[in-house]
This record gives C-alpha cells, structure tokens and sequence, in this order.
C-alpha cells in the first residue's frame, strides 16, 4: 500500500504543470521487485485528477450591469461598488477595463475597502471623475466601461468574478469652470491619430505646461504651449499615450494615438 495526503497530490501536479481548477487524466499501475527481477502488475488503472481550488465563484452585485452612473470633479458623493464573498479569499482587487479589453492591462486595479479585504469599494463620486480624466475622458463627455473584482488568497491563487459588468460613466463639467480651465478646454490638440508631428494650438495668451506620458502615467517630455507648439512624435512607438495640460490649478487630459 502507498499513502499519499491529498496536499502532496496537488503540489505534485502543479509541479507538473496543471492549473489550480483544471484536471488531468492518468494511468497508474505497480511493479514488483525481487532482487535484479521485477514483475508489472497485469492491469492498469486509468484515474482523473481535479486539482481543486479553494477559491469559491462569487458574483458582482452593484452597480448592476448596464448601469449609467455620472460623477463631477471635487464631489464627495459616495459610489458603493460590492460583490459576494469568495470562500477562502484574504483580499479583493477591483478592475476596470475598456470593453474590449480582458483584464490583463486594465485602466485601473483598486484594493477593496478595509485594506483590500472588505467585499465593498468605496470611491467618491470626485475620486472617479479623476480617474476618468486620467484615462483621456473630457469634462461632459462620456465612456463605456466593464468591470470586474479578483479574488486572492494571498501566495495562493485568485480568480476573477464569474461574470464582468457593463458600466456607462459619465462625467459631467464643473457647475462653475475657471477661466484658466475653459483656457485649457480651448486647446486644439490634432492630428489625432498622429504619425509624426503633433500640433498644439489657443487663442489664450497664458503658458500651457503641456506633458506627454504613457497609459502608466511616465512622464515622457514636458514643454510649454504658447498659443502654438508642434511636437515631434515620430521617435515613439505605436500606441496609446496621454497629453496632460496645465494652467494654474486646471488640468485636462487628452488620449493621444501614436499611428506608426
């Protein structure tokens, strides 16, 4: 007889390659040993595997999908995003992606409340606006997004929801824009996509601190805009970046695709 626990099975076939979740079909038999002789049982037994997870499926809760939520700059307004509790699981991440996109790159990944172990996010409705900006969206304008949470057991495993969300986002303009952000509102910033120069152009007579930086948030090159500017983008790689302008305490945020 041979006694192995059930912790040393799955380790075993993690060694081997198999996923936490997954199964794997094999063969198992006996040989016999009596000094230099050896004899193989007469049969074969043929036994699946099931590397179990202790990750239990959950569910997303609300905002529901296809829900259409709008959010303002500085607002304190709390938006409460929970989900079901996943057996077994320390901590929780929240995710937001385009709905393209699969959650390998998202636009934002943020610990649950209560230090990442709650099954509640807490954002104000200014936090999301932010966040918004950051990823290209203009004030009054609006994005479609999805949303989902990862469950950890922490050095373990994670697992996403059973199901992503579909969100709208809308947000909205200030209820009283400064000069100095209508200044930034007004400036054209074309082609869009571009290939090699990129031109910059207002009306304003105020100094626009314009920064270019990846979807990470790198600040790649800073300059200044004084009613007009060309920058030279032929020596970066295809892609997404963002165009951040200043003026004063205003800032705006353009998404910039880089053609070839």
């Amino acid at each position: 007889a041979l006694t192995l626990t059930s912790g040393a099975v799955h380790t075993t076939l993690g060694n081997l390659g198999v996923q936490l979740g997954d199964s794997v079909t094999v063969k198992w038999t006996v040989f016999g040993y009596r000094g230099n002789d050896s004899l193989k049982a007469d049969n074969d037994f043929t036994i699946t595997l099931v590397r179990k997870r202790n990750l239990g499926p959950f569910n997303l809760l609300t905002p529901s999908d296809n829900a259409r939520i709008t959010v303002r700059d500085n607002e304190t307004t709390n938006v409460v995003i929970t989900w079901q509790p996943s057996t077994a699981a320390t901590n929780y991440r929240w995710l937001i992606d385009l709905p393209s996109g699969n959650f390998s790159n998202p636009i934002a990944v943020i610990p649950s409340d209560a230090g990442g172990t709650a099954t509640t996010l807490t954002l104000t409705s200014g936090a999301i606006s932010t966040l918004l900006g950051s990823a290209g969206v203009a004030k009054g304008d609006s994005i479609n997004l999805k949303w989902t949470v990862r469950a950890v057991q922490t050095s373990v495993d994670s697992i996403l929801a059973n199901a992503s969300f579909q969100i709208k986002a809308v947000r909205l303009k200030d209820l009283n824009i400064g000069l100095a952000e209508q200044e930034l509102n007004a400036v054209r910033v074309y082609p869009n996509p571009v290939n090699d120069m990129l031109h910059l152009s207002t009306t304003s007579a105020s100094l626009v601190n314009v920064d270019l930086l990846d979807m990470s948030g790198k600040v790649l090159n800073s300059t200044v805009l004084n009613q007009s500017l060309t920058f030279d983008m032929s020596g970066y790689a295809q892609g997404m970046y963002m165009l951040r302008l200043t003026s004063g305490d205003a800032v705006t945020y353009h998404k910039l695709l880089k053609n070839k």
